[in-house]
This record gives C-alpha cells, sequence and structure tokens, in this order.
C-alpha cells in the first residue's frame, strides 16, 4: 500500500538532500586544486621558456616554430583559468545557503507558539514550523544546487583546454631544446683583484750619484822568520 501524499516525510528527506550538497560543495572545492596546480606549472614553464630562449641567434622559421604552439598554449591555458575562476569563485548572483542555526530556529518556533496561541488556538503551531521550514530547505536546496551544477560544468569546461596547453607545451620542448644546445657559449671578463690590494706608488728613475773612486791600498811587507828587517838605503855625503 503507497504512502499518503501527507505522509511522507519531507522534512528528513530535505535534510538529508541538503547534508549531501554541502558535501558536493567541498567535493568540488577540492577538485578544483588539481587543476589550478597544474595551470601554475604550465604558466611558470611559458616564463621559463619565453625568458630563456636566444632570439637573437635564431633563425625566424626557428623562432616561429617556438612562438607558435607556445602562444597557442598561453591562450588554452587562460581559457581553463577563465573556468576555473568562476567555479571556485562561483560567479553569479546565487550564493550558498545554509540552515539557520539552533538558537534563531527555536526562537522562532516559540515566537508561532506564542502567536497561535493568543491568535488561533485551533491551529497546530508545531506543524505550522514544520511547513516554514520544510518550504525555508526547498529554497536553500534549489540554490545550492545549481551553484554545485554550474561549479562542475565550469571544472568540465576547464579540462579540454588544459589538456590542451599541456599538450602544446610539448610540441615547444624540442624547438626550446634545439635552441639551447646550438646558442654560443657566452664570454666573461673576470678581473682577479685583492681585497687588501693598495695602488702602489710609481717609482720614478733618480739620478745617477757621483762616485768618488778610492785609491788601492798599498800591498803588505813579506816578513821572514829569523831575518832582520832591511835597512832602508841611505845616501852618504
Amino acid at each position: 500500500m503507497k504512502n499518503k501524499p501527507e505522509e511522507w516525510d519531507w522534512l528528513g528527506f530535505l535534510l538529508s538532500w541538503h547534508e549531501k550538497e554541502y558535501e558536493r560543495r567541498y567535493t568540488l572545492e577540492g577538485l578544483v586544486a588539481t587543476p589550478i596546480g597544474l595551470l601554475t606549472g604550465a604558466f611558470a614553464l611559458m616564463y621559463l621558456f619565453s625568458t630563456q630562449y636566444d632570439y637573437k641567434h635564431s633563425s625566424s622559421f626557428s623562432i616561429g616554430c617556438f612562438l607558435i604552439p607556445l602562444l597557442g598554449s598561453l591562450s588554452y591555458a587562460l581559457y581553463s583559468a577563465f573556468h576555473i575562476y568562476r567555479s571556485y569563485a562561483v560567479v553569479k548572483n546565487q550564493v550558498y545557503r545554509g540552515v539557520p542555526d539552533a538558537k534563531a530556529l527555536r526562537q522562532h518556533m516559540s515566537n508561532l507558539v506564542s502567536y497561535y496561541k493568543e491568535n488561533d488556538p485551533k491551529e497546530d503551531a508545531t506543524r505550522k514550523f514544520k511547513e516554514y521550514f520544510i518550504e525555508l530547505l526547498s529554497d536553500q536546496l534549489t540554490t545550492n544546487v545549481l551553484n554545485n551544477d554550474e561549479r562542475t560544468r565550469d571544472i568540465q569546461n576547464a579540462k579540454p583546454p588544459l589538456r590542451n596547453s599541456l599538450l602544446a607545451l610539448l610540441l615547444v620542448l624540442p624547438a626550446f631544446f634545439y635552441n639551447q644546445v646550438n646558442k654560443p657559449d657566452t664570454v666573461y671578463l673576470v678581473t682577479l683583484t685583492s681585497p687588501n690590494s693598495s695602488p702602489m706608488p710609481k717609482e720614478t728613475p733618480s739620478s745617477p750619484q757621483k762616485v768618488t773612486p778610492v785609491a788601492p791600498a798599498p800591498p803588505r811587507e813579506r816578513q821572514i822568520k829569523g831575518e832582520p828587517k832591511p835597512k832602508p838605503n841611505t845616501k852618504r855625503k
């Protein structure tokens, strides 16, 4: 026997669905981290290739083989980044909506009980609160489902251009490596200086000094032991 429509537990059904959509929200935020990391690496490689390529000593054909896939990779990466940004930042008018805190719900229920007790005692305040809560969950759930669906669509749209960007970078590698292998060596002029060196004064040639000749000393007389010294000769008068 089928349950009657009024016996359907809408409150429990909506609460369970509401919780699943919140879990899907955080799952999508985790999925966005992978393409963000791949895009960061792709942009870093593009910067490295474009700054280290030797344009001066390359032919026009080689530069074309290098720049065409590089610009294609950049275009695909920017298109993928646009969709990832939309998915991460939820660029739309709707925002995620959550259930009010327990204190606010409890206060609203107390206000309903007081209102119907004074104005319409026949009405069941608890049933009225349940109807209000079911309507609140339905509105919030509709907004959250739309947000998650949009984010899922953006992530799916970001995957093909990201894949194409990485494939285009692979086409850049042969031209870049060929350029690096054939790049002429850089000549550096190195000057070695001592940190404690100081400029030495230049030496100036001095004028030659006049040298006075010294007379040679007379030879010493030879002496023979046992014999008297010879007397000097004297002239006779």
